[in-house]
């Protein structure tokens, strides 16, 4: 767990508290003095790799580039996005991205016109960034390419060491995320076993 210290006027603490949201593992009381600073310090996370891109998905999923959210024009490019996560660099194709980001669309509607509009705001949030290399396209579809990014969910699978610890939540706000919400619940049970935590 990490603790937050922040101070200042409330409209300034609510704002703070309201950009940290769903990355929660923060006590929040005075010593940060600006939003900015604390999105940093909750953001960067390990960088291991030296990404410029976090993915928190702990809790809500969240992305941050230089350690700022990046903003998608359309909530349903972030969730694309975070459907490329979920995929963890395998392609996802446009009938499965369908499926998922329309779960209770009428049947026969295809949204493709939609969807190339969220792909070009997903890929244009990252370019106004200076971030261009995150993606790959075949025939296959379009995946993320995971050595680019750093992760909580990656590095939590990697068992890399000093990485967040899974507690139930996973990308709370897509209900299509739960499959890999039980995966990672049977992960951390057999880890808990393992190191004689469970008897």
């Amino acid at each position: 767990m990490k603790i937050l210290i922040v101070e200042g006027e409330e409209e300034k603490l609510q704002r703070v508290m309201d950009a940290v949201n769903g990355l929660g593992k923060g006590i929040f009381m005075k010593g940060f003095e600006d939003g900015e600073a604390v999105i940093r310090h909750f953001s960067m996370g390990n960088r291991k790799n030296g990404s410029r891109v976090r993915i928190v998905t702990f809790g809500n999923f969240n992305v941050f580039a230089d350690g700022k959210p990046v903003e998608f024009r359309y909530s349903k490019a972030m969730e694309l996005f975070a459907i490329l996560v979920d995929r963890r660099g395998k392609p996802a194709d446009t009938e499965m991205i369908r499926e998922l980001l329309w779960q209770d669309s009428e049947p026969g509607k295809n949204h493709s016109s939609y969807l190339s509009l969220l792909k070009k705001d997903m890929t244009e949030s990252f370019l106004k960034r200076g971030i261009a290399d995150i993606f790959f396209q075949d025939e296959n579809g379009l995946a993320l390419i995971t050595d680019k990014v750093d992760c909580d969910f990656y590095d939590y699978l990697d068992g890399a060491e000093g990485t967040a610890d899974f507690d139930g939540i996973y990308m709370e706000q897509y209900s299509w995320a739960e499959p890999t919400t039980g995966e990672l619940t049977s992960i951390a049970q057999m880890r808990k076993e393992k190191s004689g935590l469970i008897l």
